[in-house]
């Protein structure tokens, strides 16, 4: 298992394979996908949410066949669904950035939000005064915004609301800030962090593509990117982890290049075999993590490269 990942749930690609599907609801309707070995039947909202994520040009969502934590909401609770753009300032600026929502009758936002967990969605543990819970799947590239509004709030209409957002229109901000930065670096076996548009001095913890993730963690400073090194910094205790998407896909190696003298000097890696003089770890597993000792001072990451086996 992946030491650190496994915390996050950063899976292989959607759908998600492997988890148990909820029950139907007992009303029946187009919901209701069964168990046991019934076939998967989207839902209407299921369709709409697949269909705008995956016609959105760049930040398109590809592979993705179903929404399995909506599933069990049948098409006579949703009331109306709309496409909308949203005045957002980003981090490469000013734009609209498209979104899906749906209105669903009555207050089922607890319900949604159990099986958003249950199917390995990241969930803050206190929603945002104004968008609710807003949550992003694990495989970070979509975020759903959950709220109720009795009419007289967020919305002009009483019900539950989902907003659906490719989570790299926000520059992978998510809307609140570089210390829930997702980054999306498509099919790229290279990352040279200062060619992705980073801003100075802000943090970013997630990176993940098609075929690998760069994660950082574990201190508030951890992931910050500067311009001067022009790379991401780690500190005492904090670590980089490299992996595949795909766990059963072996990397052979992974090459860092560093800041300077700003680099381990030891093997740090787990599992073990980086050689500190040359930068790069060598080995046939599905990740690394390198792991700053305790002290003063900071890593600068600046590149990685990743050869699969």
């Amino acid at each position: 298992m992946k030491k650190k990942l496994l915390a996050l749930a950063l899976m292989a690609v959607l759908p998600l394979a492997g988890c148990n599907q909820p029950a139907a609801p007992s009303g029946g309707g187009e919901g209701g996908g069964g168990s046991g070995g019934d076939t998967y039947v989207k839902t209407t909202l299921e369709t709409n949410i697949i269909n705008f994520l995956s016609n959105k040009g760049g930040n398109k969502v590809t592979g993705l066949e179903k929404i399995e934590p909506l599933h069990f909401i049948t098409d006579n609770q949703v009331l109306n669904t709309e496409q909308e753009d949203d005045y957002y300032t980003g981090l490469d600026g000013e734009r609209y950035v498209p979104y899906f929502s749906a209105q669903i009758s009555g207050d089922i936002v607890d319900l949604i939000i159990e099986e958003f967990t249950k199917f390995s969605w990241t969930v803050p543990s206190t929603p945002d005064a104004e968008y609710g819970y807003e949550c992003i799947d694990s495989t970070g590239k979509i975020e759903m915004d959950v709220v109720f509004d009795d009419g007289t709030d967020v919305q002009e209409d009483e019900g539950t609301w989902i907003s659906v957002y490719a989570y790299a229109d926000f520059g992978g901000g998510g809307g609140g800030g570089g210390s829930e930065t997702g980054i999306d670096i498509g099919d790229s076996l290279t990352v040279t962090f200062s060619e992705l548009g980073l801003e100075n001095g802000e943090q970013y913890t997630l990176f993940t593509g098609t075929k690998i993730y760069i994660m950082f963690g574990e201190g508030e400073n951890d992931g910050k990117y500067y311009n001067t090194g022009t790379g991401i910094r780690i500190y005492g205790d904090g670590w980089v982890e490299v992996g595949t998407i795909d766990e059963t896909q072996m990397i052979a190696s992974v090459k860092f290049t560093w800041h300077s003298s700003n680099k381990p000097s030891d093997d740090v890696a787990t599992p073990s075999g980086y050689n500190a003089s040359t930068g790069v770890w060598s080995g046939n597993e599905s990740f690394v993590d390198l792991t700053r000792p305790s002290g003063s001072g900071h890593w600068r990451l600046q590149k990685i490269e990743v050869t699969l086996a």
